[in-house]
C-alpha cells in the first residue's frame, strides 16, 4: 500500500469519527416539535427518569449508552495521531473531551466519586473517557495498535449504542405517546463508526499484505 493510499484511508476514518462526533449532538429522537427533540447526551439523562430504567430492568441502559459515546470519543482521540500538525491534532483532542466533561456528575455529586449511589458510574464512564484521550498520546508511536485500538474501541461504540438506543424506543415511545423514529444525529453518528470500522479494517487488511508481500520479496 503506497503512501498516497495509506493517508487516504487515514483521512476518511477520521473524517467519519469526526461525522460521528457531530452526530452526538444532532437529535436522536426525531419529533416534529423541536421541545422534544433530543441529543445523545440528553437522552441518556431523560432516559432515567423513565419508568422502566428507574425501578426497572432497564436501570443500566443510560450508562450503557454514555459508554458508546466515551468509547467513540476515546476512538476519534486515539485516530487523532494521524493528524501530522500538532496544533490540530491536539485541537481533535480537546474535542474529543468536551462530550466526556459534559457526562460528568454535576456539582456537588461529582465530588463524591464512586461513594454516590446514583452517580458512581456516570463517574466512572466519563473519567474514562477523559483518562482515555489523554492517553491517547501514546498512539503516536505505535502505527498497527493504534489501527487496532480505533477498530476495537469504534466497534464497540457502535454496538453498544445501537443496542441501547433500540432498547430505549420502546420506553421513550410510551413516554411520547407515539412511535419513536431516529433522529440525524444518531443515523450520523452510527453511519460514521460504521464507515471508520470499514475503512479501518481495509486499512489493517492492506498493510498486511504488502508487509507479507515485502517479506516474500525479501526472501526471493
Amino acid at each position: 500500500m503506497n503512501v498516497h493510499r495509506a493517508n487516504s484511508l487515514n483521512s476518511t476514518v477520521l473524517m467519519a469519527l469526526l461525522a460521528a462526533w457531530l452526530g452526538l449532538w444532532g437529535a436522536w429522537i426525531g419529533n416534529d416539535a423541536v421541545a422534544l427533540r433530543i441529543n445523545s447526551i440528553d437522552m441518556a439523562e431523560w432516559a432515567t427518569f423513565l419508568t422502566e430504567v428507574r425501578t426497572g430492568n432497564l436501570h443500566f441502559v443510560s450508562d450503557t449508552l454514555r459508554l458508546s459515546v466515551v468509547l467513540s470519543l476515546i476512538a476519534l482521540a486515539v485516530n487523532a495521531s494521524e493528524i501530522r500538525t500538532t496544533w490540530l491534532r491536539w485541537a481533535v483532542r480537546v474535542l474529543a473531551v468536551i462530550p466526556a466533561l459534559i457526562l460528568m456528575p454535576p456539582y456537588p455529586f461529582v465530588l463524591q466519586l464512586w461513594w454516590s449511589e446514583s452517580y458512581s458510574l456516570r463517574f466512572i464512564i466519563a473519567a474514562l473517557g477523559i483518562i482515555g484521550a489523554i492517553l491517547s498520546v501514546l498512539a503516536d508511536r505505535f502505527v498497527t495498535g493504534r489501527r487496532l485500538v480505533t477498530v476495537t474501541l469504534t466497534a464497540a461504540s457502535l454496538g453498544v449504542s445501537a443496542w441501547s438506543f433500540l432498547t430505549l424506543q420502546g420506553p421513550f415511545a410510551i413516554r411520547y405517546a407515539e412511535p419513536i423514529r431516529p433522529g440525524w444525529g444518531v443515523l450520523l453518528f452510527m453511519f460514521g463508526l460504521l464507515m471508520a470500522v470499514i475503512f479501518e479494517v481495509v486499512a489493517v487488511i492492506r498493510g498486511s499484505i504488502v508487509r507479507e508481500f515485502n517479506v516474500t520479496q525479501a526472501t526471493e
